[in-house]
């Protein structure tokens, strides 16, 4: 499970957005703003700001977004990772206060 806030800053636009899933893998994790990697697992969810947020004001979303991973090899070091992507070009929306919970069983 990984949870954390959407953050819109001010001059962001109506109708931008950010989506995200959970992606994982094995090898060196993708670094920030790296090209998709890994296996992507759960769906895909977004944001997309109703309101353009004032020179003052930015907009604060809370999200959480879960997926089960099985069959993964024991003994294998594994990298989570959230992946997201600007759902218009001009997007400046980005993510703030992530938390990641990995559960084995």
């Amino acid at each position: 499970m990984i949870s954390g806030t959407v953050v819109a800053p001010a001059g962001t636009l109506v109708d931008n957005g950010i989506q995200y899933q959970i992606s994982y893998g094995t090898g060196t994790a993708p670094g920030n703003a790296a090209a998709l990697a890994g296996t992507q697992v759960g769906t895909v969810q977004e944001y997309t700001s109703a309101v353009a947020p004032t020179a003052t004001t930015d907009v604060h979303v809370p999200f959480s977004i879960q997926a089960v991973v099985s069959g993964l090899a024991l003994g294998t070091a594994y990298w989570l990772d959230l992946a997201a992507e600007s759902i218009t070009t001009a997007s400046d929306m980005g993510l703030a206060n992530v938390s990641v919970s990995a559960i084995e069983i």
